[in-house]
């Protein structure tokens, strides 16, 4: 089961190379008092509504994903794990080019660890990414996300996988807004 969020706040299900619409679905999700609680209510509740989603979108027309203004994949992320530099091509080119870091060391993931980054950051990928410092050198990489649908800690190699959320979120180019 492939969803995305869409347009505005509206929950799809993706068959092939269209998204139904299921946002009806949202209506099974707890309402919340303050204090929020800190996860995604969908994530949460992803595994109970896997039923209803597909009833929801059983006959109806999807609309072809090109028509598509697709959004952040969760709507209320707890936090935003990041890994620094994480591919070798682009160490040895941070490396060799003391523009790219600033003089800086960098060093390798192993040693340099995770990093946290703001749940703001993120951005649908029919969204632009904002270059604000246009004189400044802007490095690209291959952004991979897990949506972890589970609480989890200390989690063995072997079963990572049984924590992350069934949710997947097509990709497309990214354009810098000019």
């Amino acid at each position: 089961m492939r969803l995305c969020r869409f347009g505005d706040n509206r929950l799809g299900l993706v068959q092939e190379d269209h998204v139904v619409d299921v946002t009806a679905v949202l209506d099974r999700l707890p309402i919340f008092r303050y204090p929020l609680p800190k996860l995604d209510p969908l994530i949460a509740e992803l595994d109970s509504l896997r039923d209803h989603i597909e009833q929801v979108a059983h006959g109806q027309p999807g609309i072809p994903i090109a028509e598509v203004k697709l959004a952040c994949p969760v709507a209320n992320p707890g936090k935003i794990v990041a890994a620094p530099v994480n591919y070798s091509q682009h160490l040895k080119e941070a490396r060799e080019d003391p523009e790219i870091h600033h003089s800086n060391q960098i060093a390798e993931i192993g040693r340099v660890g995770l990093f946290l980054k703001a749940t703001s950051s993120v951005i649908g990928s029919s969204e632009p990414i904002i270059i604000r410092h246009e004189d400044r050198r802007t490095d690209h990489e291959i952004e991979l996300a897990v949506v972890i649908g589970k609480k989890a800690d200390r989690v063995p190699p072997h079963r990572a996988l049984e924590c992350v959320a069934r949710l997947l979120h097509w990709a497309r180019h990214y354009r810098p807004r000019s």
